[in-house]
């Protein structure tokens, strides 16, 4: 059997049970558990097993990305992933939520396409958002943050990594 733990915070707890009782619905082939972490360190800890698969809240984002053997685009760009394989020799991290998120917004509500959107927030899940909201095809993506000079350094290094790897990144989701 196939295990995926989430490692929620406290205050991310109820949504990860929901995720879980919505996976589980879906297959019968994992087993899912959830640990609630509140610190960095403890999450770490959590994600310590082999043959195990991982879902991250934002806060931990960052230690699934310096983990790693193998990254997917968005989680290079963004220096965090929110979901993690390791399997017995190798580690691969790829960032879905973000998304898996936009997707569900537009079959539900409706397109971003062309959008002028605000995105709250300039750490690693901001910035995949934007990313992800910019590939969706909106016009305008604007990101604020209550400490400005953290947004700007954040996205002056999110773009320059993106300049680093524009040539490489080769999407296959379209």
């Amino acid at each position: 059997m196939r295990r995926l733990t989430f490692i929620a915070t406290p205050s991310s707890r109820p949504a990860a049970q929901t995720f879980r009782r919505a996976f589980m619905d879906k297959t019968a082939t994992w087993s899912v558990s959830i640990e609630e972490c509140s610190t960095i360190a403890e999450a770490q800890r959590a994600c310590s097993g082999a043959d195990h698969a991982y879902v991250v809240a934002a806060p931990f984002r960052s230690i699934l990305a310096g983990e790693a053997a193998m990254l997917g685009s968005s989680a290079r760009l963004t220096q965090g992933a929110d979901i993690m394989f390791r399997g017995t020799s190798q580690r691969l991290c790829v960032s879905q939520v973000a998304r898996a998120a936009i997707d569900a917004m537009e079959q539900i509500y409706l397109p971003v396409y062309g959008a002028h959107v605000v995105v709250l927030g300039s750490g690693s899940a901001a910035l995949d958002f934007a990313y992800e909201l910019s590939r969706a095809g909106v016009d305008e993506v604007v990101i604020l943050d209550d400490d400005k000079e953290r947004a700007r350094n954040n996205v002056e290094a999110f773009l320059d990594a993106y300049d680093r790897d524009k040539t490489r990144i080769i999407d296959f989701s379209l």
